[in-house]
């Protein structure tokens, strides 16, 4: 996404940011480009950057989670864990949304009173747990514990 994006900033909100700070490991820049690649990007926040570098990642600090919502729905794009409080915001945001697909567990009874179709557009991308997602030569781990919604990470350009 970097190399498509050069501006992209990723912004992290969570009721628990202590814990995103010690599990969201930004990748460095190596593991995304090339030093061939990276030299030709003149623009945004990669510019004059080393592939020792790291991607951009902000911890919010925001004061309550109004402030965090309020900026999440600014967001041009957005990587939701379940609840509302994401949902919300990456509808609001109207950009490409990456969802943890497997949720509600299949067989329980909220699986069977809830069409997931009503809830998630075509459009938005669905994943696993702990699956590797592809954009344009960015790469995202997406780590989701079921029924915890612990980490919002939304991308800013």
């Amino acid at each position: 996404m970097l190399y498509r994006y050069p501006n992209a900033v990723f912004f992290v909100t969570s009721d628990d940011i202590t814990w995103c700070q010690d599990n969201i490991m930004p990748p460095k820049l190596s593991e995304i480009f090339t030093e061939d690649t990276l030299q030709k990007t003149t623009v945004g926040l990669l510019k004059n950057k080393t592939l020792q570098d790291k991607v951009p990642i902000i911890f919010s600090r925001l004061p309550d989670s109004w402030a965090d919502f309020s900026v999440l729905t600014l967001c041009n794009h957005s990587i939701i864990t379940v609840g509302t409080f994401g949902w919300w915001s990456a509808w609001l945001a109207n950009g490409d949304v990456v969802y943890y697909k497997d949720y509600p567990l299949p067989g329980t009874k909220l699986d069977y009173e809830l069409k997931k179709e009503d809830f998630f557009p075509e459009h938005w991308v669905a994943l696993s747990g702990n699956a590797v997602l592809s954009l344009d030569m960015f790469l995202f781990t997406v780590y989701t514990v079921v029924g915890l919604s612990f980490c919002l990470l939304f991308y800013l350009f």
